[in-house]
């Protein structure tokens, strides 16, 4: 099963950072962000191939030479994006997805996934598309019982059930989608994945669900995201495999040295 990383935006959440380097290069454990992710991609046996979409002619080139240094242990290819949307930039990885179903990880995700379970419960499932979810949540915050005005009890950062699902930007598709992904760029051109795909699709029970039960899960919007939960993140990007990139190692020199290795 090919990888695909959605690398591209423009980070405008993310500003003034954003300005200078792509978010996906935030630094995490010394390392960018997507480099985390590549190498817990690649990590799982379930990944043959991993396609890298970005904005190859601009900062997303910045992707492009860390990554192609970094030695993932996989096949890498380099894609493009044409500003078609978080659905239609995938029309122009077509060849490099190949025609079984593929793993969609937006770059601005971390998360230990467990990527083998996730493709064995899309396949078990038997639907064109499934999405990571999770229905618990630790929360940042201090949460107080109050009955009648008064406070009962304090319960400091508790893990919560959520409501509703939520969803993360962590996908397994199948390559037909990408028929619905093309009859819906020609009509309007730009497509979104949540509500121009995986929405009809799930009103006709196409899609499933993957619940990451007690794995943490950050959504990082820009690189302040990282700085306040930092904590949180190191967590999580020590339980995808990365270690933290001493300063001065000879390894640590040679990848800061290289071509798109450091933003400011």
């Amino acid at each position: 099963m090919r990888a695909v990383i959605m690398a591209g935006g423009s980070g405008t959440r993310g500003r003034p950072y954003t300005d200078y380097f792509p978010k996906s290069m935030s630094p995490l454990l010394g390392r960018p962000m997507v480099e985390v992710i590549a190498r817990h991609v690649c990590a799982s046996r379930a990944i043959d191939g991993l396609v890298v979409i970005a904005d190859l002619e601009g900062q997303g080139a910045q992707v492009r030479n860390h990554l192609e240094g970094a030695r993932l242990g996989r096949p890498v290819s380099f894609v493009q994006g044409a500003d078609g949307g978080t659905a239609g930039d995938l029309l122009g990885a077509r060849r490099e997805i190949g025609a079984g179903p593929f793993l969609l990880w937006f770059s601005d995700n971390l998360c230990a996934l467990d990527i083998g379970a996730m493709a064995r419960h899309h396949k078990k499932s038997r639907r064109a598309a499934c999405v990571a979810v999770r229905s618990r949540r630790r929360e940042q915050t201090g949460f107080a019982v109050v009955r009648d005005g008064l406070v009962e009890e304090f319960r400091e950062k508790p893990t919560v059930s959520l409501p509703v699902p939520e969803c993360l930007g962590i996908y397994v598709l199948d390559s037909a989608v990408l028929r619905d992904v093309r009859a819906r760029a020609s009509e309007s051109g730009r497509v979104d994945l949540s509500y121009d795909i995986l929405q009809p699709m799930a009103s006709e029970g196409r899609v499933s669900a993957y619940d990451i039960g007690g794995a943490e899960w950050l959504d990082v919007e820009s690189p302040v995201i990282l700085d306040r939960n930092a904590g949180v993140a190191a967590r999580i990007a020590a339980g995808m495999g990365a270690q933290p990139l001493r300063r001065g190692s000879r390894r640590g020199q040679r990848r800061q040295n290289a071509p798109g290795a450091t933003g400011p």
